[in-house]
């Protein structure tokens, strides 16, 4: 359904690494001549990138709270 776009986007997929995680993916056929041979499944924002989310997150969360304190 992705290849031939028949589905809105953002499309989520299964998580390779965890199955009961959801992730953005992308998708592309790959050929050799005019044969298919399978198809590219990549995750978008891997582990890497939740990581550097999560960091964010706990340093806004810091922020608040100084803001908060004095206030």
């Amino acid at each position: 359904d992705f290849i031939n776009l028949k589905i809105s986007l953002p499309i989520y997929g299964d998580d390779p690494r965890d199955i009961n995680e959801l992730k953005l993916f992308s998708a592309s056929p790959i050929y050799n001549d005019e044969n298919l041979q399978g198809y590219v499944y990549v995750i978008i924002g891997g582990e890497t990138y939740d990581s550097i989310f999560e960091a964010v997150l706990s340093d806004q969360h810091l922020w608040q709270s100084l803001v908060f304190l004095l206030g």
